[in-house]
């Protein structure tokens, strides 16, 4: 065993070359331009949530929910902008009125024109809406109205 060894050679690798951020593409600018308005609807809309939860709060406990979040947010809305019950009290479906846009070439029935004011009243109180019924009844007219 007189033979040398080998000598290994390690070569250095050269440093990563920098790369120049990324650029988002035009659409990805559209997509975080819509995000970022959803997100900030989300927020402004937090307090009319909240007052339409402690409106309903004895509907909602038959679920088991946990209203400490909407009572915390309705708390801060109240020493920020005021009276609460001006919130609590703007959500009415009934006294909504509603008109199908011009657009719409269709006629509504009453219970369609009574489904659309429930949808625009559960908007306008930031809470998301089902529209559900029998098949036949027209929901697609009142989604689009």
């Amino acid at each position: 065993d007189t033979a040398p060894r080998p000598v290994m050679v390690v070569k250095k690798k050269d440093p990563p070359k920098s790369r120049a951020p990324r650029q988002p593409t035009a659409e990805e600018k559209i997509r975080a331009g819509v995000r970022d308005t959803i997100k900030k609807e989300i927020v402004e809309r937090a307090p009319r949530r909240a007052a339409f939860a402690l409106q309903h709060e004895d509907a909602l406990a038959a679920f088991g929910a946990d209203l400490r979040l909407a009572r915390e947010t309705a708390a801060a809305t109240t020493t920020t902008r005021g009276d609460a019950a001006q919130e609590k009290n703007s959500v009415s479906s009934s006294s909504a009125v509603v008109a199908p846009p011009a657009e719409l070439t269709a006629t509504l029935r009453e219970h369609q024109v009574e489904g659309l004011r429930w949808l625009v009243a559960m908007n306008d109180a930031g809470v998301s809406q089902i529209l559900g019924d029998e098949m036949g009844l027209g929901k697609t007219i009142q989604t689009i109205a």
